[in-house]
């Protein structure tokens, strides 16, 4: 079974994660980028996804 890409053009359907200490990107698409800011909801770091078990 393969892994599906983001995809290239804009998905319209941003769900954000926190990529680092500057930026957040989406989910689903290369073009979803914006700079981090804590302010922003609807988003879990790595560590928040662990915490809740949605990443291993």
């Amino acid at each position: 079974m393969g892994i599906a890409g983001k995809a290239s053009s804009d998905c319209g359907a941003h769900e954000w994660y926190r990529a680092n200490d500057e930026a957040e990107h989406c989910y689903h698409c290369s073009v979803g980028y914006r700079p981090y800011d804590a302010e922003h909801l609807g988003f879990m770091d790595r560590n928040q996804m662990r915490s809740c078990g949605t990443q291993t």
